[in-house]
């Protein structure tokens, strides 16, 4: 985590933006219905963008991880624009990062990961943040 300016409104944000490597954001929903409901809403909104036109950045497949019951997460890796040649993610690349949509209980998130982890990476590091919501 990087330290923050005070005069900042986004408190999610690194002061130096190009230094940051991961953001969470995570509430409460109040009950573990409600938490399911959020993040599968969630993912929804990120699933349009595992096709996006040539050139353009695009999501991977949606990766899930379930921990235990009411436990789990899914992710999506990010592909550079370079990468997309078709409108999709490409085959047999690896991932830079990515986001992942998590719920442990009452309790879901979205952790968006800028620094360039492959799968192996992104699995162990959405493991960790979910386990630990």
């Amino acid at each position: 985590m990087t330290t923050r300016d005070a005069d900042v409104s986004d408190p999610t944000l690194a002061v130096d933006i190009q230094g940051q490597v991961a953001r969470e954001v995570a509430a409460d929903a109040g009950s573990p219905a409600l938490a399911q409901n959020f993040t599968q809403r969630l993912l929804l909104e990120e699933v349009p963008c595992q096709e996006e036109p040539a050139t353009h950045w695009v999501y991977g497949p949606t990766h899930t991880i379930d921990v235990a019951p009411g436990i789990g997460a899914s992710w999506m890796g990010s592909y550079d624009g370079d990468l997309n040649t078709t409108g999709t993610a490409p085959r047999g690349k690896e991932p830079c990062g990515g986001i992942a949509i998590l719920r442990n209980g009452s309790h879901y998130g979205v952790l968006e990961v800028d620094a360039c982890l492959d799968t192996a990476a992104m699995t162990r590091i959405v493991r960790a943040a979910v386990t630990q919501l």
